[in-house]
């Protein structure tokens, strides 16, 4: 089945072997009646507690609906996740009714019984995300002492001598942490799911399952974390230094690491926006 769907939409089978581990333990999730619901009925509570995003939660709900109507799943076997996401790789109701494909030729669609279904769908889900076959999701790499860190920045992709396809340079752990250039291939997985850790997980993972070994740098184990209330504190203060704008909501993704690197650069350190307990103490000592 992993062989066939490869062939099929030019997607890695060891990236979709890697998501149906990531998402249900392979599969083993969906025997759980405490994790795995009829979705209308959640879709249903989701839309009426607004939780922030009731036009995505209507939409996965309509689409639930339709997914009724057209079958072979009626509304007690239509199952999956708390947030609606359906079968072995675990997608959304918006998505099957896209992307939906027939992986085992019986005619139907149907995620949670039928793994080749489920394969075939995510399949094409990365694809029409822009999946590019034969490239892969990223490479670790060493950089030279000195380097400028201010360079990682996954605002545009840019060509390499050694590889076929324009990488952005990613340092997720820090200077002492391990650093990959990454391809168009690791953004389609965070389309998948918007986490870098997730995305970085799955094409761990795939390389894993294909033999490969564990990352040449160890990531470093001790670091200590800002907890949330000291995140929202980082946005604030480099908000109010002028290196971020928008509300101070905890998260701390690409742009406020951006942020944290040119202010790390303005005060001589290394600009590697490696966000720890450290930066939420000298940014907010900088801020009063």
């Amino acid at each position: 089945a992993f062989a066939a769907v490869g062939r099929r939409y030019g997607v890695d089978p060891a990236i979709l072997g890697a998501i149906w581990g990531m998402e249900t333990d392979y599969g083993a999730v969906l025997a759980n009646p405490v994790l795995i619901r009829p979705i209308i009925r959640s879709l249903a509570t989701l839309c009426y507690e607004n939780r922030g995003r009731v036009a995505l939660d209507e939409a996965e709900f309509i689409a639930a609906l339709r997914l009724v109507q057209q079958g072979p799943l009626d509304a007690a076997h239509l199952v999956g996740s708390w947030a609606g996401a359906i079968g072995h790789l675990q997608v959304n109701p918006t998505t099957v009714l896209k992307y939906g494909a027939d992986g085992d030729g019986d005619g139907k669609v149907d995620l949670q019984h039928s793994l080749p279904d489920a394969l075939a769908t995510s399949a094409a889900f990365l694809k029409g995300l822009g999946y590019q076959s034969g490239v892969e999701w990223g490479y670790e790499v060493t950089l030279p002492e000195g380097f400028d860190y201010l360079l990682a920045s996954r605002d545009s992709l840019k060509p390499i001598k050694v590889l076929t396809a324009p990488v952005f340079l990613y340092v997720p752990a820090g200077k002492d942490g391990p650093k990959f250039l990454m391809t168009g291939n690791y953004l389609v997985l965070k389309g998948y799911n918007f986490s870098d850790s997730y995305a970085m997980s799955v094409g761990h993972l795939a390389d894993r399952l294909k033999g490969a070994g564990d990352f040449k740098t160890p990531w470093p184990r001790g670091t200590r974390f800002p907890n949330l209330a000291q995140r929202e504190a980082i946005q604030t203060a480099l908000n109010k230094l002028g290196l971020l704008k928008g509300e101070s909501d905890g998260r701390l993704g690409p742009i406020t690491q951006q942020a944290y690197a040119k202010f790390q650069a303005a005060h001589g350190e290394v600009a590697d926006g490696f966000l720890t307990l450290h930066a939420y103490e000298e940014l907010t000592a900088a801020a009063k």
